[in-house]
C-alpha cells in the first residue's frame, strides 16, 4: 500500500512542472487518471478503499484549486462527490475517518469557508449521525451553490453580522472583551487580543443549505439542516446575530425550530414551550437531548425548578457513555444555556446545576483524553467564553455577584483538574492562562 502510494506521489511530482503555466492550476481529472483513482468502485474491498483514499489525498495535495475539486460535470464526478459517497457508506472505522478528514480539508480550503473549521466539523458530525445516503446530494448541492455564488452568500452573512454588531449585536453591556478592546493603546496589543474574538458567527454554507431545502419535500434533508443549525446556535457566543438571520429567512425553517431559536432572540420567552422535532432526534446524542429537556424544564417550570437539586440534574444527564465529540457538543450547549440562565434572575440559581454538569463533562473529557485529543482545548474555550470574560465585572452589590464568585471557584478547580492530566500545554491555552 505504501509503495503504491509512494509511486503515485512520484508520478504527481513529475507531472507538477508540466501541469500549469503562470496562471493555470492543476487539472484534477488528469491527476486522478495518473493516480489510478477508480472512484466508481469505491464500495468494493476495504483494502481498495484505503488505496483509493490515499490516492485521492495525494491528488488533493497536488491540486490546490479546491473549487475545481468540488463540482462535477457530465463526464466525471468530482473527487468531493466520491468522498462524500464513500463516507456515507463507511462512516465508522479508519476508512470513514480518513474520508471525513479529506472532506473537511477540502471544505476548509475553500476561500469562502476559511476560518470556519469548527462549523465544518458540525456539518460532518451530523452527516455521520444521519444514516442516509441521500444526504450526499444535499451537501453537494449546497457546496456547489457556495462555490458558484460565494459573493452573494457571503454578503448575506456579513450583512447580518455588521447590522447587529453595530447595534450591539446582542452584546452585554457588561462585557470584558469590549472593554479591553476599547482600552488597548497600540495595534500590536490589539492584534494580540484579537484571538479572544472567538465567535465567527456562521458561514455561507448555512444560507446555501437553507436555499436547498426551501422547496424540498425530503424530511431527512430538512432534519439534517435543522440539526446543524441548532448545533451552530449552541456554538454562538452572541447568538442574536444568528437568530436574527434565521428569523429573516424563516420560510426555510420549521415553526418548532424557530420557537427554540426565539429563546435567544427576545427578552421574553416564547409563550409555548418549544417542542422537539421527531426527525431531528437521530442527529443528537441522548445526553444532548436530556440536557435540552432539563434546560426547558427550568425555563418553563420555575416553581418546580426552584426545588430541583443539582444532583437531580446530574442524574438526568447521563455522561457515562459520551464520546469526545459528544463532550464537545455538550460543552457548547451547556455554555449557551448557562449564559441564558445567568441573565434571568428568577432562574439564575439553577446556573449552579448546569455548572455541575459542566464539571462532569470535563471529567469525562479527561477520561477519554488521547495524544491528539486533549481536554485543554475545552478549557481554552471555557476561558475565552464571553461569560468568563464578563463574570469578573460584577459589582459586590450586584445580585448576581455570588454566582460570579462561584463561577470563579469553578474555573480555578477546572484549571487545576485539567492541567494535572495534560502532557503539554498548547500555545493558545498558555495565552488564555497568562
Amino acid at each position: 500500500c505504501s509503495a503504491y502510494c509512494a509511486s503515485i506521489l512520484d508520478v504527481l511530482d513529475l507531472y507538477r512542472p508540466f501541469s500549469r503555466d503562470h496562471h493555470a492550476e492543476y487539472d484534477w481529472k488528469v491527476l486522478c487518471q495518473l493516480a489510478g483513482v477508480e472512484t466508481d468502485s469505491l464500495d468494493t474491498q476495504a483494502e481498495d478503499q484505503c488505496l483509493q483514499l490515499r490516492a485521492i489525498g495525494l491528488v488533493l495535495e497536488a491540486c490546490p484549486a479546491s473549487e475545481a475539486l468540488m463540482t462535477s460535470d457530465a463526464e466525471q464526478k468530482s473527487p468531493f462527490c466520491h468522498l462524500l459517497e464513500l463516507f456515507a457508506r463507511r462512516k465508522e472505522g479508519v476508512i470513514g475517518k480518513s474520508a471525513a478528514s479529506l472532506i473537511s480539508k477540502l471544505l476548509c480550503n475553500l476561500n469562502v469557508l476559511e476560518g470556519y473549521s469548527m462549523e465544518v466539523d458540525i456539518w460532518m458530525e451530523k452527516f455521520r449521525l444521519g444514516q442516509c445516503l441521500n444526504l450526499v446530494q444535499l451537501l453537494l448541492s449546497a457546496i456547489q451553490l457556495v462555490v458558484k455564488d460565494s459573493n452573494r452568500l457571503n454578503s448575506e452573512v456579513m450583512r447580518n453580522v455588521m447590522y447587529l454588531t453595530t447595534a450591539d449585536g446582542g452584546q452585554s453591556a457588561m462585557d470584558l472583551w469590549s472593554l479591553l478592546k476599547q482600552s488597548l493603546g497600540t495595534a500590536e496589543n490589539a492584534k494580540g487580543m484579537e484571538s479572544f474574538g472567538v465567535s465567527t458567527y456562521f458561514s455561507p454554507l448555512v444560507p446555501a443549505a437553507m436555499e436547498c431545502i426551501k422547496d424540498s419535500t425530503d424530511t431527512v434533508h430538512k432534519s439534517y439542516v435543522y440539526a446543524v443549525i441548532k448545533a451552530i446556535l449552541h456554538h454562538q457566543q452572541r447568538p442574536l446575530v444568528f437568530c436574527n438571520f434565521l428569523h429573516r429567512n424563516s420560510k426555510s425553517l420549521s415553526k418548532l425550530l424557530l420557537s427554540y431559536v426565539s429563546i435567544w432572540s427576545s427578552n421574553t420567552l416564547p409563550v409555548t414551550r418549544p417542542m422537539k422535532e421527531e426527525g431531528v432526534k437521530e442527529f443528537f446524542s441522548d445526553s444532548e437531548q436530556q440536557l435540552e429537556r432539563v434546560f426547558l424544564d427550568i425555563l418553563y417550570a420555575p416553581q418546580r425548578a426552584k426545588k430541583m437539586a443539582s444532583s437531580t440534574v446530574r442524574s438526568t444527564v447521563d455522561l457515562t457513555s459520551c464520546s469526545l465529540n459528544e463532550c464537545r457538543s455538550l460543552f457548547y450547549q451547556l455554555m449557551l444555556y448557562a449564559r441564558k440562565l445567568f441573565e434571568m434572575k428568577h432562574v439564575a440559581h439553577e446556573f449552579f446545576a448546569l455548572l455541575q454538569v459542566l464539571k462532569d463533562v470535563f471529567e469525562r473529557a479527561v477520561e477519554l483524553r488521547t495524544e491528539k485529543e486533549e481536554p485543554g482545548v475545552l478549557l481554552d474555550a471555557l476561558l475565552r467564553d464571553d461569560m468568563t470574560l464578563s463574570a469578573y465585572l460584577r459589582d459586590a452589590q450586584d445580585c448576581l455577584y455570588p454566582l460570579a464568585c462561584n463561577y470563579s471557584f469553578f474555573l480555578l478547580d477546572t484549571i487545576n483538574h485539567v492541567m494535572q492530566h495534560m502532557s503539554i500545554i498548547p500555545k493558545e491555552l498558555q495565552a488564555s492562562l497568562s
